[in-house]
């Protein structure tokens, strides 16, 4: 195991397949019942490494299998965020992009939007006040959104290059991109 610090709150956790097998898991998020100490070990390594990080509050988690048989587990610090739910859409149609955005400005449902760029795909970012079946039925009109975590907020930041960094949606619609 080895322990990565990416910022105060976020780590990469290299776990190789020796260590999975250790413990009985091949990943360590989808095995609770057995990956409970094992997890605890984890946090509890960072925590000694790293000045606590983890002492209170609750963690996003994502684990990627490697080709190897082992994997990487990110942690991150979740920031209190009452009432706040973060949705990406996704699109390579820059057509459809601004559509959705369109038929979005006549709600007030999200407070900010960003857009990123990776790979000829757009991301569409939307940080919203509560959730609303209504508001994802619009968004599903012009194709797939999902709820995301604050890591993969994260990864998004880390992987996609920003194009619009406030009111991105507002800013399409207006055509000041």
């Amino acid at each position: 195991m080895h322990i990565i610090k990416i910022s105060p709150v976020s780590f990469k956790i290299v776990l190789s397949k020796q260590d999975l097998k250790r413990h009985g898991v091949e990943n360590i998020l989808h095995h609770t019942d057995i990956s409970g100490d094992f997890f605890e070990e984890i946090i509890n390594e960072t925590n000694r490494l790293y000045g606590n990080p983890f002492t209170y509050g609750s963690i996003d988690a994502e684990f990627f299998e490697s080709k190897d048989g082992g994997g990487e587990l990110f942690l991150c610090k979740s920031k209190s965020t009452y009432g706040v739910i973060t949705y990406l859409f996704k699109t390579s149609d820059s057509d459809v992009l601004f559509s959705l955005c369109k038929r979005l400005s006549g709600f007030d449902f999200c407070y900010d939007s960003r857009l990123f760029l990776e790979k000829d795909v757009y991301s569409l970012l939307l940080l919203c006040r509560e959730r609303n079946d209504f508001l994802l039925s619009v968004i599903k009109e012009y194709g797939k959104v999902s709820e995301i975590s604050r890591l993969q907020v994260w990864l998004l930041e880390e992987h996609s290059a920003l194009l619009i960094d406030s009111h991105a949606a507002e800013r399409i619609c207006e055509g000041s991109v």
